[in-house]
């Protein structure tokens, strides 16, 4: 490499960095992250969800920086930058030009925006990619420092998630097809290090023999059906998308090339880490847990393999193609970190027609805990803290700097992602609130997190828990694709309660096509028990339409298929109905949006973007 493309090199480097340690203080943060905080400020051996690393890479990042965006997540950043250098490095053992695998190295947008949001997987990729090339360089030349280091290595992806396990498929698959590694592994330095490595799970294990085995039930019992999946085969579609279409198969063919040279030095590591790892993690997948994002796992399978393709390819009648696949994977990367940014500035029209799907995870948490945190400062000081749910509970901690305790309620969600033992275990579930006693309460409420049937039986059940529920405000956004409660809890004795609007529009559906003069029909319905709502509106672009707001007061019997015991002081005549609604609209996109008003407070039921045309 000439100085100039070395000093050019350097550069590029150094600018990848402060763009990602920018959009790491820039982009929101969503749930996992700040329960990681969270964990990082109740540092133990081990979490009912992850091993210890995670927590305490959060930790050290917020001692140096702060309890901010960017010490929540500079650790992680941190983790990302050195996978791609610990890769670079790598290429220059094995002889291969850095400037041949930086390009592939940036047309893989996992790899680039490793490490940008604060989760297991950088310092796990890392943990791995370490282990690859530590094996490699100790299998050459045996020195200790190298099997040291691959040690360390096993260790740290055992400290770091549960997956570390797919290294060891890697080691069976290496000593099967590499002479080199069935040698070494009839030396003592490669049982040290194993030891070494297995020293990696020991603060896990005393974790959950202490606390009856919560973290692995649900990583390996309560997360995962372990039924097939038929939708699983289609595993290889997801990760073309997750590596990219065009990079997908000059991957699979530099794991093919890899395979047929699996007998020589590097290539043997390269062959066994690529293969075990997507084909063990295809096979698990087939009946392990589809719910959740799993998308990422397998990004260690390629990333060896970003070794082999420059001189795979770039001399080969591919070439083009190559520059092709390099320029849509960067092309990707960027759009990915820009849709991460935007984020910060969403609105109710974006993401695109309000709809929260699109980044949901990251929209409306700074607004809701600031209500939050406006609302608790006019209530009394011994009144407790309380949300529905983990994400939300940790969400608002955050924004108040851990300054004071916030419960969780017993929510679904909650034990889905297996953090209901963990808030036991510090005393911030529904049973520690219940022990407390408190006689003021304000819960948060994250509407979403609730099925729709849910929604009103989870009311129902705070009044049959508190003397008195007062609502006290409510937030919708990004049309209702957030929606977020607040409500007053007391035990006084007075039976007051007094719970928040309910309702749907059934008719238009969002986004609905109508011609000019032809209209649409508007119906849906509102409820509130057990007083019924104070007043109904409908707005148009803003502004209040008379003929549309007078269509309350219709009945809606099909509510009670839902809810067969509905106590609502209208009922039945909670619904609303106009036929021909909009039919004096000109052209254009016109936003309606249902609301009602109770105890004084106006809440938006459902908002519908209907295109006339």
């Amino acid at each position: 490499m000439t100085p100039s493309v070395a000093s050019s090199f350097r550069s590029g480097l150094i600018l990848l960095l402060a763009a990602k340690l920018l959009l790491a203080a820039w982009v929101p943060p969503f749930g996992d992250e700040v329960f990681y905080w969270q964990e990082g400020r109740h540092l133990a051996a081990g979490y009912s969800d992850l091993p210890l690393l995670t927590a305490w890479l959060v930790r050290a990042g917020t001692a140096v920086v702060g309890d901010n965006l960017l010490g929540l997540r500079i650790g992680f950043v941190l983790c990302g930058f050195a996978t791609l250098l610990l890769l670079l490095r790598w290429a220059h053992y094995r002889q291969v030009a850095t400037a041949g695998v930086w390009p592939w190295v940036l047309a893989l947008p996992l790899l680039v925006l490793s490490g940008q949001l604060a989760t297991p997987d950088a310092p796990l990729t890392l943990a791995f990619v370490l282990a690859a090339y530590a094996i490699d360089r100790a299998l050459d030349d045996d020195h200790w420092r190298h099997w040291l280091l691959f040690g360390a290595a096993l260790a740290i992806a055992w400290l770091t998630h549960w997956r570390a396990a797919m290294l060891y498929p890697v080691g069976l698959l290496l000593l099967a097809i590499s002479p080199r590694a069935r040698r070494a592994a009839g030396g003592a330095r490669f049982w040290v290090a194993q030891l070494i490595g297995m020293a990696g799970p020991l603060p896990t294990l005393a974790f959950n023999l202490q606390h009856d085995w919560v973290g692995f039930r649900f990583q390996a019992v309560e997360r995962h059906q372990w039924t097939f999946e038929p939708t699983a085969l289609l595993q290889p579609l997801e990760q073309s998308l997750t590596v990219g279409i065009l990079l997908y198969p000059l991957l699979l063919w530099a794991m093919w090339v890899a395979w047929r040279r699996r007998r020589e030095p590097g290539f043997d590591v390269i062959a066994a880490m690529a293969l075990a790892i997507a084909g063990t993690y295809f096979v698990a997948g087939l009946f392990a847990d589809a719910e959740r994002t799993r998308f990422h796992w397998p990004l260690p399978a390629y990333l060896p393999l970003l070794l082999v393709l420059p001189t795979l390819v770039d001399a080969s009648r591919w070439s083009r193609f190559a520059r092709v696949a390099r320029a849509a994977g960067v092309l990707v990367a960027v759009v990915v970190a820009t849709v991460l940014a935007s984020f910060r500035v969403a609105n109710d029209t974006w993401p695109p027609g309000g709809d929260s799907r699109l980044g949901e995870p990251f929209l409306g948490w700074t607004e809701a805990t600031a209500k939050t945190r406006a609302l608790l400062a006019g209530m009394p000081d011994d009144t407790a803290l309380a949300a529905d749910n983990f994400l939300f509970a940790a969400q608002i901690d955050f924004a108040l700097r851990g300054e004071r305790t916030v419960y969780v309620l017993d929510h679904p969600r909650n034990i889905k992602h297996g953090r209901q033992p963990q808030l036991a275990i510090w005393r911030r579930d529904e049973t520690a609130l219940r022990s407390l006693a408190p006689q003021h309460v304000l819960l948060a409420v994250e509407e979403n997190a609730l099925y729709g049937a849910d929604t009103l039986p989870f009311y129902r059940r705070l009044c049959r828990d508190f003397d008195s529920v007062h609502l006290r405000d409510t937030l919708s956004l990004y049309g209702t694709g957030r929606r977020f409660v607040w409500l007053e809890l007391r035990r006084d004795g007075v039976g007051d309660c007094r719970l928040p609007p309910l309702g749907r529009v059934d008719t238009p559906l969002q986004g609905q096509r109508v011609r000019v003069g032809q209209g649409f029909d508007l119906s849906g319905f509102v409820l509130r028990e057990p007083l019924g709502i104070d007043a109904f509106e409908v707005r148009v672009d803003g502004d209040r339409d008379e003929a549309l707001s007078a269509a309350y007061g219709v009945a809606a019997d099909h509510v009670r298929t839902v809810w067969p015991d509905l106590d609502d002081a209208r009922w039945p005549n909670i619904g609303f109905y106009r036929a021909g609604a909009g039919s004096d609209w000109g052209p254009g996109r016109h936003r309606i949006e249902v609301r009602a008003r109770a105890d004084g407070s106006w809440r938006r039921i459902a908002v519908r973007d209907i295109v006339v045309e």
